[in-house]
């Protein structure tokens, strides 16, 4: 599927974040809000954030369905992916209900899932995705758990818009 045009297909972090809204929601069952989200607060919820990283050069698949971009654009790339669990204990969320939530979303998040496929991610073919480091905190009344996934992704050749 082509992108309407280069700024659309080169918004990594939108449409991770995006894609990850809509299944982190269907397979832990609670809100999800993306980076730069200024809505009220609420728990449980679970925060996500994408933010790309090193660029590699194409040197084993080479970009042929742009002429412009052929020569060896940039398209192989590594980022960082951050979810957010947070449960509030004051507001009859137990420790029991933030550790389901937090096993649901690595389940979400595991490489063997259908997770980052066809109908949420287009543009881009997910090669990698493995947890780097999980921190655990208490803020304020807030139970927090943060888990980082290392990611690595590729555009996809028909992902180019042809125009």
């Amino acid at each position: 599927m082509a992108a309407t045009d280069l700024p659309d297909l080169f918004q990594f972090e939108k449409h991770f974040e995006d894609a990850a809204a809509v299944f982190l929601f269907e397979g832990v069952g609670i809100d999800v809000f993306a980076s730069a989200y200024t809505d009220d607060f609420t728990t449980p919820r679970l925060e996500i954030q994408f933010t790309s990283g090193e660029a590699e050069l194409p040197f084993d698949a080479p970009i042929t369905s742009v002429p412009a971009l052929a020569a060896g654009e940039f398209r192989k790339y590594s980022a960082e992916f951050f979810v957010r669990i947070i449960t509030d204990p004051t507001a009859g969320q137990t420790r029991d209900d933030h550790f389901e939530y937090v096993g649901k979303t690595r389940v979400a998040l595991l490489r063997s899932q259908e997770s980052w496929d066809e109908t949420t991610l287009p543009y881009y073919g997910l090669k990698w995705i493995r947890q780097t480091a999980t921190d655990r905190d208490v803020d304020g009344d807030f139970q927090v758990t943060s888990i980082t996934y290392e990611i690595r992704f590729a555009i996809k050749d028909d992902a180019f818009p042809t125009s």
